[in-house]
């Protein structure tokens, strides 16, 4: 068992539609790994004086990710329903707190995609990042094998930043404006 990442866009209603739900070839060049679900949400489990995978790799590369960084910081709209039968302040503050959020990453589909096409383009030229990236003390993430080019076969972080980009760019061509994560 473990946590699943996921996308979510403004126009989720037109884009998850019956053909794409039973589409398993757009599943198979969309799909996200568990372990970029970890990846993501690093900067919750490491030490404080340590740098996530993703800050070392904005600075590798010298790539701001901070708004890819901000993807999943979206208050889910489901659990805050389920949230509002039993605490109904708590629910209204991460309402709050989800609207905050929101207007950050309103119309970022763009910079989202130049921002992976410029991610992608430069990691192609460096070795892989198994070697560059320093350890830290909770390696969640495999980092030997998750980071390693030539392991496709496995989750990777190279498989799962092309998935992803995929995935922006077919949302773009069906209208999206406004993309981030969810965890399940």
């Amino acid at each position: 068992m473990g946590l699943d990442i996921s996308y979510t866009v403004d126009n989720d209603e037109k884009l998850f539609d019956f053909d794409y739900i039973t589409n398993e070839e757009l599943h198979k060049k969309h799909d996200l790994s568990r372990t970029l679900a970890s990846f993501m949400s690093r900067k919750n489990v490491i030490n404080e004086n340590e740098e996530t995978e993703l800050t070392q790799i904005s600075k590798l590369i010298n790539i701001d990710l901070s708004k890819i960084n901000i993807l999943d910081e979206i208050p889910s709209l489901d659990e805050l329903e389920e949230i509002m039968e039993f605490d109904t302040e708590y629910a209204e503050s991460q309402k709050e707190e989800y609207e905050i959020q929101i207007k950050k990453i309103e119309n970022n589909i763009d910079d989202v995609s130049l921002i992976l096409s410029e991610l992608i383009s430069k990691l192609n030229d460096k070795e892989d990042l198994s070697k560059l990236l320093k350890p830290t003390s909770f390696d969640s993430l495999n980092n030997s094998s998750y980071f390693k080019k030539n392991n496709l076969d496995r989750d990777n972080f190279y498989k799962d930043l092309n998935n992803f980009n995929n995935f922006v760019d077919y949302a773009k061509s069906k209208g999206t404006k406004t993309i981030w994560f969810k965890y399940s």
